[in-house]
């Protein structure tokens, strides 16, 4: 797992009980997405600026299994990890974004789960 990633223990389990259900799992990618954009406009507020690029390269991503907040930026992850040898400081602004942003998460989640039971029990 990589750090500041969030993993729901007992995802597989979740989406092997929502199948039984017979629940769309493309909600459940809604529901991720939901989550990555809540991410993603955190991390915009976080990540370093001196020209923006960085900021404004941010993208949500979701599949049926994870939300993931990426950017195509080859300098976006040695910013973030820092590179020892380029004497790159690590600056965590996904990690303090996922932080500052976790509740709301949860929410989505909740909401996105409670939904998709709600519908697969029509």
């Amino acid at each position: 797992m990589a750090e500041g990633e969030v993993v729901i223990l007992g995802g597989p389990e979740l989406r092997r009980a929502l199948r039984q259900l017979g629940a769309d799992m493309r909600d459940l990618t809604k529901t991720h997405r939901e989550a990555a954009d809540v991410v993603r406009d955190a991390a915009v507020s976080e990540a370093p600026r001196q020209s923006g690029r960085l900021a404004a390269s941010l993208r949500p991503t979701a599949t049926r299994t994870r939300a993931r907040v990426v950017s195509s930026l080859p300098y976006a992850l040695p910013i973030h990890y820092g590179w020892r040898r380029r004497h790159i400081a690590p600056n965590k602004f996904g990690d303090r974004a996922l932080a500052k942003s976790q509740s709301r998460v949860e929410k989505v989640y909740r909401a996105g789960i409670d939904a998709l039971c709600r519908k697969a029990e029509r």
